[in-house]
Order: structure tokens, then sequence, then C-alpha cells
């Protein structure tokens, strides 16, 4: 029973982390640093921001649905 109730409170968190990451990047003006020249580059941070949040996203969903 507790392991139930601490995967989906940790899922839960892993969810809310995941929904928060798809927004850092304005909020902290991240490609603000980065060269406007290096359009590679902010394609490169952005792509990988989208599959880290998505993967916390869908990893945490995934945990709740096996429970």
């Amino acid at each position: 029973m507790y392991y139930k109730v601490l995967t989906c409170i940790a899922s839960l968190v892993s969810i809310g982390f995941g929904v928060w990451h798809f927004f850092v990047p304005k909020i902290w003006k991240w490609y603000s640093y980065i060269d406007i020249k290096a359009s590679e580059l902010v394609l490169a941070v952005k792509a990988t921001n989208i599959f880290f949040s998505l993967s916390l996203v869908l990893i945490g969903v995934m945990n709740i649905v096996l429970i």
C-alpha cells in the first residue's frame, strides 16, 4: 500500500517538474545568452529541453497508469 502512495507522489512530482520545465527557457531567458548567429545551438537546446520535459511527463504518467 505504501509503495503505491509513494510512487503516485513521486510521479506527480515528476509530471509537475516536466510541465514546469517546458516554460523554463522563457522564464530564465535562456536564448538571450546564446549568440544570435548560432541558430543550430538554439535548435539543439530547444530539442533537448522538449525531449527532457516530455520524458519526465510521460514517465510520470506511465508510473501512475501501471500502478
